[in-house]
């Protein structure tokens, strides 16, 4: 399974970003409003991470972002 992911900038200052996270369907895994960039990158980091748990022994393997 392949999770393509993607931080949205809001539109106006009243608006949080969005974080969302979809499978290789299109399908969305998850949508999350966050407070910033970084809290996006991490709530998309988990998810990567719980995704690679269940899928592992299919091969899969958790993304990193580079610090």
């Amino acid at each position: 399974m392949i999770i393509k992911s993607a931080i949205y900038s809001p539109p106006s200052e009243e608006m949080p970003f969005l974080a969302v996270a979809v499978d290789d369907k299109g399908e969305v895994i998850v949508a999350k409003s966050v407070k910033s960039v970084a809290d996006g990158e991490r709530i998309l980091r988990e998810t990567a991470r719980e995704f690679a748990e269940m899928y592992k022994d299919k091969g899969a393997k958790a993304w990193e972002t580079p610090v």
